[in-house]
């Protein structure tokens, strides 16, 4: 086995076990642009524990290189978002998660990116057929919408987010339903009323950490933060 292969070998270990700080102690030795390189080959795992915690390290990651040259952190959401396109031969899974936990980060790629991200959930856009890219495209407006609630509501992301609280996927309306829930839109109330008694299971990545859980209780927690 060679040198780089050990190596995404030792970090995807790492982030199947949670031990995100531990990639990053590790990562903090290169450059950050090799960084992001290692951690986007990591972000398309099979595992979906693996993955969330490679797109929350990715994110880590992302923010100092923007940092220091905001022109690299814009191509680094310029090869996430290739990557979703089909002429690119890649594996997106894990990318719009990505988009959406690096522009939590960073606002001012936030700015300038959150069109795109929507655009992936709305059918006269760069509309995503698979149900599971849908998922993450939710997954990327809700974490977007903790960090930045006002830049994400303006964009008319409330409508297509609905829209998805009826997919056939438990998983897709449950991350439409936790994503509702950071824009603090009333107008997402009534259909989020509708999920109530819905037990279709889902997984939500929150805070670091992996929750086993419902669409009704997503969705009870998401009006919980809307407010009475």
């Amino acid at each position: 086995m060679s040198g780089k292969a050990a190596e995404k070998r030792l970090l995807r270990d790492w982030l199947a076990a949670g031990q995100t700080a531990v990639v990053l102690d590790h990562l903090a030795g290169v450059s950050a642009k090799r960084a992001a390189t290692l951690l986007l080959g990591l972000v398309a795992e099979a595992d979906y524990c693996t993955r969330m915690q490679a797109v929350s390290a990715l994110g880590q990651v992302a923010e100092g290189l923007a940092a220091a040259d905001l022109d690299a952190g814009r191509e680094l959401m310029r090869r996430l978002l290739w990557s979703l396109n089909e002429e690119s031969g890649a594996v997106p899974w894990g990318a719009p998660e990505a988009l959406g936990e690096i522009m939590a980060r960073d606002r001012r790629l936030a700015q300038e990116f959150v069109n795109l991200l929507i655009s992936l959930i709305w059918p006269q856009g760069n509309y995503l057929e698979f149900p599971p890219l849908q998922a993450g495209v939710a997954w990327g407006l809700g974490r977007l919408a903790q960090a930045w609630p006002a830049l994400v509501a303006q964009r008319g992301a409330t409508e297509h987010l609905t829209a998805l609280l009826i997919a056939p996927e438990a998983q897709t309306r449950g991350c439409a339903a936790w994503a509702l829930g950071f824009l603090a839109d009333p107008a997402a109330a009534e259909a989020l009323r509708g999920l109530l008694a819905d037990d279709g299971p889902c997984r939500i990545f929150e805070d670091g950490h992996l929750d086993s859980t419902t669409v009704g209780v997503v969705a009870a927690n998401a009006l919980a933060r809307l407010g009475p």
